[in-house]
């Protein structure tokens, strides 16, 4: 399962929007997915340690309920707004789609401040 976009990567976390069928871009198909990525090896006292994620190492796509994806979707709109040194971490042609898809759902208006 891949993403139709990216929105936000940031080498812990992806976060991306789905379309249920590949050939559909409408707003009544999208979902918001996240996965966790696969840690990086650290080095402590110059000895590897391998790292895990809170996942216990899965890093599989899953797609969030509706709601949740909204609300994650608000949230990921404050912290680029918020500009505290998050942004390098987003898509902006994912970004850019998934407002376009939260304006569809009339989750947010297109004149809200963020």
């Amino acid at each position: 399962m891949k993403p139709n976009y990216v929105i936000y990567n940031d080498k812990v976390i992806s976060i991306g929007l789905f379309a249920e069928d590949d050939e559909s871009d409408k707003k009544d198909l999208l979902h918001l997915g996240m996965r966790w990525l696969k840690p990086e090896a650290c080095s402590k006292e110059k000895q590897a340690i391998n790292l895990t994620n809170c996942m216990r190492g899965e890093t599989d796509w899953f797609l969030l309920p509706v709601t949740f994806g909204y609300a994650v979707g608000r949230t990921l709109i404050q912290q680029k707004s918020a500009d505290c040194g998050l942004t390098s971490y987003f898509n902006d042609d994912g970004y850019k789609r998934m407002i376009n898809w939260l304006v569809e759902m009339e989750e947010i208006t297109g004149a809200m401040g963020y």
